[in-house]
């Protein structure tokens, strides 16, 4: 009687696969069209780097007349400015500030000190200073100051239409 009771359970373990044996099994499933998915293990295909294009050489003007600009821009680029300056001040120290950016607001003048293209200590008597200022510079001013207490700078205007590539200063 023992053998009767073995068999089915026997035919019970054969039916459910036999039990786990602590192995991973896979469960794969069909879509009807008889391919079965892959197994999770696969590992993705190789990837190409996509082409790489070389990009089209850009046309540089080779004569000014091919340049495109402003009919106002006249291309030139600088300008050559002659500054003369007495210093006839009592003070031993002098200061001068060239500038091209500045306003006036409420009768102050008010200077870009970034813009300025010649900060300097004036000697005695007189100096003067070669400049090369760009051609798109119509105005300056010129501050100078002297070294003591309470005082304010004297401005001092040049123009392009009006002076033209000389300008003196006299400081008393």
């Amino acid at each position: 009687m023992k053998h009767l009771l073995l068999i089915p359970a026997f035919a019970v373990l054969v039916a459910c696969g036999g039990g786990g044996s602590g192995s991973d099994t896979s469960v794969s499933s069909s879509s009807g069209n008889g391919q079965s998915a892959p197994p999770a293990s696969t590992p993705p295909p190789a990837s190409t780097p996509p082409p790489t294009t070389t990009p089209e050489p850009v046309e540089e003007p080779e004569e000014t007349g091919d340049i495109i600009s402003d009919e106002k821009f006249d291309f030139i680029g600088k300008n050559n400015l002659t500054l003369s300056l007495d210093n006839n001040a009592d003070a031993s120290r002098v200061y001068l500030n060239v500038c091209n950016n500045f306003s006036t607001v409420n009768g102050v003048v008010q200077v870009d000190y970034t813009t300025c293209q010649l900060r300097t200590t004036l000697p005695a008597g007189a100096a003067e200073y070669q400049l090369t200022i760009g051609g798109d510079v119509e105005r300056l001013v010129a501050q100078v100051w002297v070294v003591e207490a309470g005082a304010v700078p004297k401005n001092y205007y040049w123009s392009a239409a009006n002076d033209g590539a000389d300008w003196s200063i006299e400081v008393n």
